[in-house]
């Protein structure tokens, strides 16, 4: 049993991760600072937004990969969410791909709907070659 999509996720996180990290490494090596962040403001908030990632991240990692493994049932239990989160971009990608996973056409929709709530040009170009390429190649 694979997880294309979480799989897809966590690299793309992982690289993510890897420049938040290198973000504060680079920060303390600037300032000399190792523990703590010494009232460096900058150093305070990269250090934050890489705790935050490891603190969030893998448990979202967990919840995707488990919706995943439950394809049908992830996305019965993403119904009823799709009020509140109309406007949250994250959830839209996560949509589709569910419905990519099982081959449903409707997964477009929520592409669009993603690609409406982007900003980001690569992110957006990301997104459009999923809309337009199947989980499962031939």
């Amino acid at each position: 049993m694979t997880l294309p999509i979480t799989s897809l996720y966590a690299a793309l996180l992982t690289m993510m991760m890897l420049g938040l990290a290198a973000s504060v490494i680079a920060k303390r090596a600037a300032t000399g600072i190792s523990i703590l962040h010494g009232d460096n403001m900058d150093l305070a908030l990269a250090t934050r937004r890489f705790g935050n990632f490891i603190e969030y991240v893998p448990m979202a990692l967990l919840l995707m990969a488990l919706m995943e493994l439950q394809s049908a049932s992830g996305l019965a239990t993403l119904q009823p969410l799709e009020p509140d989160f109309v406007t949250y971009q994250p959830f839209h990608p996560l949509k589709a791909d569910l419905l990519r996973c099982m081959a449903d056409p409707t997964g477009a929709e929520a592409y669009n709907a993603a690609l409406a709530l982007t900003r980001n040009e690569p992110e957006k170009r990301f997104l459009e070659w999923k809309k337009g390429t199947p989980i499962y190649p031939d």
